[in-house]
């Protein structure tokens, strides 16, 4: 986004398009809620009253983020509970072995 601050141009669409950001300085157009209040009061654009507030604070989005999939690796690296078979008469019976199978099979 820094880089579009760099080209005044490119805030004409977002003047055209968005009537509240037409008065706001080009510094401000892309992240018009960092502007300081004086700024927002001779722009008559007021950050919550004439154009909304940011929905979501990506900093702390992140660091919930960044928790929650710490979170999630923890739990993860766990053996999963899998299924399995509770004797070896259970194993001959799901893999249909007959009783004179002379291999031996481990339950283990």
């Amino acid at each position: 986004m820094t880089a579009l601050l760099d080209w005044s141009e490119c805030a004409c669409p977002v003047r055209r398009y968005v009537p509240e950001l037409a008065r706001v300085p080009v510094q401000y157009i892309y992240e018009p809620w960092k502007a300081p209040i004086d700024v927002q009061e001779r722009a008559n654009c007021i950050i919550g009253k004439d154009y909304p507030a940011p929905m979501v604070n990506h900093l702390d989005a992140a660091a919930r983020n960044k928790n929650n999939m710490k979170e999630l690796r923890r739990i993860l690296e766990k053996a999963p509970p899998h299924c399995c078979p509770s004797s070896e008469e259970e194993i001959r019976r799901f893999m249909w072995l007959n009783d004179d199978t002379e291999s031996e099979v481990s339950t283990s």
